[in-house]
């Protein structure tokens, strides 16, 4: 079982990890203002990118986390390599930025059919360091069900609860910091370069907390799985009130609409 430092330090990790992922977000969209020429767009842009890759990644990792021994120090590279990444998107942007022109001039000024260029452009820029992203989630919550062996399943769910709420709470004050202290103070360039940093050290810090993190092989955590026990079978089960389509479905709707809100507040908060 991990020493209680070791999952203060996770902990920790998830905070920063998410307060860097909203520090991204806002700074991507300055710079996607100065391609679109337009904050609602930009805007729009950046969250379908940042959202797509979060659930591409999300599933991704989930498929990950099967086949590691150690989920954390996965998590750790991910991390590092969003950072990489992270750092390079400007270079990208301004490499792209030039081509628009030529562009412009081959669709007749068409707004619309510039506008989807570039937000399809955009989106692939985008998506690989929020595919890291989304995929950082499933491999901690691997992590903690595997760090928890023999505990209480109640107990399990709390803790994979407090990684969700951590990591959301870390992106709150990512949001807030950046919007209204680092940006003003230390200008664009600089506060992704903070965020860069700080995501090669919680990288390299979880890489150092991994060595200690029980390695359990994946397929020895399948067989402990209550799925294979002999004495649990699909009678025994409790029945779901829902069937999964539905669940799924409600869960795609929310989404949309929360997203749709966002987007709408944006644009009228900036009348």
């Amino acid at each position: 079982m991990p020493r209680p430092t070791d999952l203060r330090a996770v902990l920790l990790l998830f905070f920063l990890s998410g307060a860097t992922g909203l520090l991204y977000q806002v700074v991507w969209v300055r710079h996607f203002v100065h391609v679109f020429g337009a904050t609602v767009l930009a805007v729009s842009t950046v969250l379908a990118a940042f959202m797509g890759g979060l659930a591409l990644g999300g599933l991704a990792g989930g498929r990950l986390v099967a086949r590691t021994r150690n989920p954390l120090r996965l998590y750790g590279l991910l991390e590092i390599g969003l950072a990489a990444y992270a750092g390079f998107v400007p270079v990208l942007l301004h490499w792209i930025h030039p081509l628009y022109g030529s562009f412009y001039s081959g669709m007749e000024g068409s707004f619309w059919g510039l506008s989807a260029l570039r937000f399809v452009v955009s989106v692939i820029l985008l998506l690989p360091p929020t595919f890291l992203m989304g995929a950082t989630l499933p491999l901690l919550t691997g992590h903690a069900e595997r760090a928890s062996v023999g505990q209480d399943p109640g107990w399990v769910k709390r803790r994979v609860a407090w990684l969700y709420a951590i990591n959301t709470f870390g992106a709150v004050a990512g949001t807030f910091s950046a919007s209204f202290f680092l940006l003003p103070g230390l200008g664009l360039t600089r506060t992704l370069w903070l965020g860069v940093a700080i995501n090669v050290g919680v990288g390299l810090v979880a890489l150092v907390v991994s060595r200690g993190a029980a390695g359990s092989v994946p397929g020895d955590a399948a067989a402990e799985e209550p799925g294979d026990d002999p004495a649990v079978t699909a009678d025994t089960l409790p029945a779901s009130p829902l069937p999964a389509a539905a669940v799924l479905t409600t869960a795609g709707v929310l989404g949309f609409s929360a997203l749709a809100l966002e987007v709408l507040w944006t644009r009228t908060l900036s009348l």
